[in-house]
């Protein structure tokens, strides 16, 4: 919910500016990005998040973890499967 509002801020930052064409594609292009990552949660498909993220993705969490594409799309795949198997 909260990334939601932040998206929904940006928007119409953007937007109420339109004398900049290019700000309004690339608004645009992000919401495609955003709405393919809440698909991704709402339908538990790490295949969308290994889509909208560049194979040269580099993660570091909390200063301590470093994680690569790979094992970041992984650890959404390990996720997502949990909640369908606790279901069947």
């Amino acid at each position: 919910m909260f990334n939601k509002f932040i998206f929904f801020r940006l928007f119409l930052i953007v937007f109420t500016n339109q004398g900049n064409s290019q700000s309004l594609e690339n608004l645009k292009e992000i919401n495609k990005i955003w709405a393919k990552f809440y698909l991704a949660f709402d339908s538990l498909d790490y295949k969308i998040m290994a889509e909208i993220h560049s194979k040269e993705l580099i993660r570091i969490s909390g200063g301590k973890k470093i994680t690569d594409y790979e094992n970041y799309i992984n650890n959404y795949k390990t996720r997502f499967e949990k909640p369908k198997n606790d279901t069947c």
